[in-house]
């Protein structure tokens, strides 16, 4: 008799497709659950916008190719930001919900979607928009992009003063207290002095490379 050897445990957000009798393709994703990791199936993936089909022919290319972008990135295994773990997070909440709803009609899994048409709706409206996810990701890694190029052209003690006194907010007197917490005033007066003319080269270096087509120092708000 042959010993029943146990499944491989899938590993995190992994992914499996499905395909009903009618060759309908339904997606599942293994995400943490109430007790570890569950499969659940995925009720919305992204899709192009439709209405710019005809209106639109290049807005339209453009959403296609995000939609397929962002497809890739929530089945992708390897691919792990914290907007997808938001994302999956509350994936699997609202597909528990549907779920004991399913069940509590008396509907089969595997036309559980069909008895509650409502159901993609409410998914598309209360799990995490991976479009505008992706838009706020996009946007930080561009910041991030932005930052480090402005701050190359520094040198270390340089970047760490612009960073505190613009990203941080932090005076001159406080960085050197900060640095020199046991200091008199008159050396930290000193030291805020060094401080100050270390900022201002550093400005004078960023403009000197960058001109009138500088980036925006805000992006240092975001260290």
């Amino acid at each position: 008799m042959a010993t029943p050897t146990s499944q491989p445990q899938p590993r995190p957000y992994a992914s499996r497709c499905k395909t009903n009798s009618t060759g309908q393709e339904h997606w599942h994703l293994y995400v943490p659950s109430a007790k570890g990791w569950a499969w659940i199936e995925l009720l919305d993936l992204p899709r192009p916008d439709e209405a710019l089909r005809d209106i639109d022919p290049e807005a339209y290319a453009r959403s296609c190719a995000q939609a397929k972008q962002l497809h890739n990135q929530l089945l992708d295994p390897d691919y792990v930001e914290p907007w997808k773990e938001e994302w999956c997070r509350a994936a699997y909440v609202l597909y528990r919900q549907h779920r004991n709803a399913a069940k509590r009609n008396d509907t089969s899994y595997s036309d559980w979607q069909d008895a509650l048409p409502a159901g993609r709706e409410l998914y598309a409206h209360q799990v995490v928009d991976p479009e505008q996810a992706f838009l706020e990701a996009e946007e930080a890694s561009q910041s991030r992009r932005v930052l480090a190029e402005i701050l190359l052209p520094l040198t270390e003690q340089q970047r760490k003063y612009l960073t505190l006194s613009l990203g941080d907010n932090m005076s001159y007197a406080d960085i050197a207290r900060m640095e020199h917490p046991d200091a008199d005033q008159a050396e930290i007066n000193k030291v805020a002095d060094a401080v100050r003319k270390s900022v201002t080269r550093a400005m004078n270096r960023i403009h000197k490379k960058f001109g009138h087509t500088r980036p925006d120092l805000d992006s240092l708000g975001g260290v």
